[in-house]
């Protein structure tokens, strides 16, 4: 039907046309013969069972396609690792370096960032531990401020001003593979931890124990070098007694992890409780203390450190606080055989 009205109307045209003189070098019959004869999607392109032209419908999907690629392209991410410096928000930032640590109140392991900024832009910035995003194997963990010290961790900087700062990450590097931080709305990525580039928290000497991370087990994960510098908590079991404390601390003999042993605690002759007696994996701030070996018990109420060491022949423990001896104890008795 509409190849018939499309004709039709042409002859009426040429009719029109051939009424005024010829039209070319043709005649009207001519030209009516040949539209009669040509494939009428030549003459109106193809088109679907609702009249639609095709071709230009494979114009748009086209045109959603490069849509599709573009989008997919605006999603890909600028990688950098420590040491590289990457521009956000106006600003140089270098993160120059990342370290584990322990918390002194729970025991509880963490990644410390160390980074610096410079503002290279014209306005002021404010740069703080919630300008970045962490993850942990894919899932999001927290950022937080390590309040425990005075170093910085927000501030606001002018053009050209500069800041050291630090921020806390919340998971145990020694559990997971891979670690990154994100500026915030960004399409930037560092690189903190990544097993299998070879990449650690700390660096390669860490501890990290990549079988028991795989398994997503928690034990095991100090390398023998960390292992070697106080493993005699044997010789140190024994019954303690000081002025208002005793202490009877039990070793364990076959260990693989940082739980090494027991102790009953005891108040002015009374019994307090039994806790489990940990390693320090963090010895930078006991360095100066001369203990032998030193001990942690994690509570509610915080950390007590178990420092030992020996004088004229008797072994002491000190019994501390984060902050100040509480007692010194002498062995009484020891438990080793």
């Amino acid at each position: 039907m509409k190849r018939n009205c499309l004709i039709i109307y042409v002859l009426v045209c040429l009719i029109f046309l051939g009424g005024c003189g010829e039209a070319g070098d043709y005649s009207a019959k001519q030209i009516a013969d040949e539209l009669v004869n040509t494939p009428i999607n030549e003459l109106v392109g193809d088109t679907d069972a609702n009249g639609s032209n095709t071709e230009e419908q494979t114009d748009k999907s086209s045109k959603d396609s490069g849509d599709s690629d573009t989008s997919e392209y605006a999603n890909e991410k600028k990688r950098y690792k420590v040491g590289e410096t990457f521009i956000y928000d106006q600003c140089e930032i270098v993160i120059t370096e990342t370290n584990v640590c322990e918390d002194s109140y729970d025991g509880e392991r963490y990644v410390e960032v160390l980074y610096s900024v410079k503002n290279i832009g014209n306005i002021d910035v404010i740069i703080a531990y919630w300008s970045f995003n962490a993850y942990a194997d894919d899932y999001h963990v927290d950022t937080t401020d390590p309040i425990s010290d005075n170093r910085q961790t927000v501030g606001t900087l002018s053009h050209g001003r500069k800041m050291d700062a630090v921020l806390r990450i919340r998971v145990d590097p020694y559990s997971v593979k891979c670690i990154e931080l994100e500026p915030a709305d960004s399409d930037i990525v560092i690189d903190l931890q990544d097993v299998d580039k070879g990449i650690f928290v700390g660096g390669v000497n860490s501890g990290y124990d990549s079988v028991n991370a795989v398994n997503g087990e928690s034990d095991n994960r100090y390398t023998d070098e960390k292992w070697d510098y106080d493993y005699d908590a044997m010789n140190y079991a024994g019954h303690y007694e000081g002025k208002d404390y005793s202490v009877d601390f039990y070793a364990y003999s076959d260990v693989d992890g940082d739980e090494i042993g027991t102790a009953d605690l005891f108040y002015q002759g009374n019994y307090i409780s039994s806790e489990p007696v940990y390693l320090v994996s963090d010895m930078s701030s006991w360095s100066d203390s001369g203990y032998e070996a030193l001990y942690a018990i994690y509570t509610e109420d915080g950390a007590t450190y178990l420092g030992f060491y020996e004088m004229n022949g008797t072994i002491y423990m000190d019994f501390n606080s984060d902050s100040a001896t509480m007692d010194t104890l002498e062995m009484i008795g020891s438990f080793s055989s």
